[in-house]
């Protein structure tokens, strides 16, 4: 029988000992890729880049070498590529590594996620001040535009800071501790630290228990009131905002597009209507009404653990698990017309969160 010898590989052969840090890359431009596309970019084969990649049945990541790591990560668009490639021995890339800079003490510990708002892109992670011993919840915006842009849209960002400063004192809403420029185009925002899980997460898990939906219902009325009171409007309001902690308590966050009552000064936000946003949430006018309707549609989120529908009918509202009074309020508070925004035979021309909270009276106790 004749036998094979295994072959090995020429003198000079790059030996394959480079990964690629896909999860910076998403995090960094907001962005899914695909093998395929990537692969006709690169000029590579397909199953090249699909080996760098964790697969769908639980393969891990395959090394390649630097030189093809390169040209595929180069085929994603960033401006620099070697910050996300890594040896194996290294165990982490530059981008995870060097992860921006640091805020008045602040140190990034963990990125964890990435997304964008008002089509700029921003990271989220999880900082340390060695100083103070604290935790905090920081968000990196990377500005990289023109100094006059850059500063335009740091003056947008500061209402999130703002909007923090004027409830802090109620516990529905983080702390925030500093923002600003770490570098000429990172505008950090830190805040306190919570363990806490934003509803989409616990209803897209079935985490939310039917019994539990009165207290939030109530919780974030109180928490949209507060926010009213002190001339705030949310507008964008959605359930990847609202969160509990682990003890059960309700958390609002993240107030980038929120704007002040009265005619605001800002222009368009860019951001798609959803179906969580009531039909005049861009508009120039947009008052407390708006934040009624959102409430409305993640309060029958939760109760049904599906998205609401567009045009909801009697039949639907009339389905939901809930005592008269709050079935009224929900119909209602759920009108495309926000002058239909009202109910019973109240003599105010015009209701708000304190007659939301007062129509909720005894429900689930």
């Amino acid at each position: 029988m004749q036998t094979t010898k295994a072959k090995t590989p020429p003198m000079g052969t790059k030996r394959a000992t480079s990964m690629i840090d896909w999860k910076c890359l998403r995090a960094d431009t907001g962005k899914e890729f695909q093998s395929t596309a990537l692969a006709n970019k690169a000029m590579v084969d397909q199953r090249t880049v699909g080996k760098t990649m964790k697969s769908p049945n639980g393969r891990e990541p395959q090394p390649v070498t630097r030189a093809l790591a390169f040209e595929i990560v180069k085929a994603t668009g960033v401006e620099k590529p070697e910050n996300y490639i890594y040896d194996i021995h290294e165990g982490k890339s530059e981008a995870e590594l060097k992860i921006g800079s640091s805020l008045k003490g602040w140190e990034v510990v963990e990125f964890y996620g990435g997304d964008s708002v008002r089509d700029i892109s921003f990271k989220v992670g999880k900082v340390y001040d060695k100083t103070t011993d604290r935790f905090g919840r920081c968000k990196v915006f990377d500005l990289n535009f023109d100094i006059e842009s850059r500063e335009f849209i740091a003056e947008e960002l500061v209402r999130n800071p703002r909007i923090c400063h004027l409830v802090e004192r109620n516990s529905s809403f983080p702390i925030l501790y500093e923002h600003g420029f770490a570098t000429s185009d990172k505008y950090w925002v830190v805040e306190s630290w919570e363990e806490a899980t934003t509803l989409d997460q616990l209803v897209r898990d079935s985490e939310i228990d039917i019994v539990s939906v009165p207290e939030i219902a109530k919780s974030l009325a109180n928490a949209l009131f507060a926010l009213n009171e002190a001339g705030v409007v949310v507008r964008c309001l959605s359930p990847k905002m609202v969160c509990l902690r682990t003890d059960g308590t309700l958390l609002l966050r993240d107030f980038e597009l929120a704007t002040f009552l009265g005619p605001t000064s800002s222009g368009e936000i860019g951001e798609r209507h959803n179906v969580y946003f009531a039909d005049e949430f861009d508009a120039p006018d947009v008052d407390f009404r708006a934040d009624m309707y959102s409430w409305a549609q993640i309060v029958i989120y939760c109760l049904t653990g599906r998205r609401p529908p567009m045009r909801p009918d009697a039949a639907f509202f009339a389905s939901l698990p809930v005592p008269k009074s709050v079935w009224a309020v929900l119909t209602s508070c759920s009108e495309l017309n926000r002058d239909f925004r009202k109910w019973g035979s109240k003599k105010k021309r015009s209701l708000d969160f304190s007659d939301v909270i007062s129509s909720m009276k005894g429900w689930g106790e």
